[in-house]
């Protein structure tokens, strides 16, 4: 989108940072409030903590000029694209410190000094690949001129996503449809176990509860047709001492215990 943007007439974004970086519900990542400078030359209040902290993705080129374009300039998104891909990599939020607790403001001042060692977010060895790693310093170098521009980071970010991307668009968008269609059966199948293993204890409490044939006929959900009998036997039985048993006993023990003498 950037690389677009910057071969178009807009030139550049000039407000470049993650929160301009939607998700749509197909889950690609769109661009958005570029081409807006003149909607974005307001007056604000210096001393606000939100105005501080729009200005943690602003290149330290664009910090320094007494009176700040706008516009921005194609080496100041590159910058930005640098501190966005610094949020992804730590997920921590905008120009994280590690330890260190610093305010907006104090880090705005502290770019724009442009001191030794450049003050820059923590990025600790071993929290990305190497080559992710370089890119992401290379960005954000302080002279705009080591900067790379978008199409060649294009070619950086393809060469990282070699094994997961290929070069045609619709073969990628054809290999992420199949591994979600694989997900999806997957989890159907997984639902579907859980529903009949509980089908199936529902049956059998059904089943112990009523006589089969009526039970069968109503899992069917056919209606019970009712039968009569001529000459029918009823029985009546107690259990000596049952009362006592179960109170001394759990309900599996008096199963156990009553099961042989029925």
């Amino acid at each position: 989108g950037m690389a677009y943007l910057h071969g178009s007439e807009v030139r550049c974004h000039g407000n470049l940072k993650s929160s301009n970086c939607v998700v749509d519900s197909r889950f690609v990542l769109k661009i958005t409030d570029f081409g807006l400078h003149s909607l974005r030359a307001y007056d604000e209040n210096v001393d606000s903590y939100d105005y501080w902290r729009r200005k943690l993705w602003t290149a330290p080129e664009l910090l320094r000029m007494p009176l700040k374009s706008s516009e921005g300039t194609q080496k100041g998104d590159v910058y930005a694209f640098a501190i966005i891909s610094h949020e992804i990599v730590v997920r921590q939020g905008p120009f994280y410190l590690g330890v260190l607790d610093v305010v907006p403001r104090e880090i705005v001042e502290s770019v724009k000094n442009g001191q030794k060692p450049l003050f820059r977010p923590y990025l600790e060895k071993g929290t990305c690949s190497k080559e992710v790693e370089d890119m992401i310093k290379r960005c954000w170098a302080e002279d705009p001129t080591e900067r790379p521009d978008f199409q060649a980071l294009k070619s950086v970010i393809r060469k990282l996503n070699k094994d997961n991307e290929s070069g045609n668009i619709l073969d990628n968008l054809l290999s992420r449809m199949e591994q979600y269609a694989n997900n999806l059966e997957t989890l159907v199948e997984e639902r579907t176990a859980d529903y009949l293993e509980e089908k199936r204890k529902a049956e059998d409490l059904l089943y112990q509860l009523l006589p089969r044939p009526v039970a069968s006929q109503l899992i069917r959900g056919e209606s019970v047709t009712a039968e009569a009998f001529d000459n029918v036997t009823i029985y009546f039985s107690d259990i000596v001492g049952f009362t006592s048993l179960s109170a001394e006993s759990t309900p599996m023990q008096v199963r156990e215990k009553i099961s042989p003498t029925l």
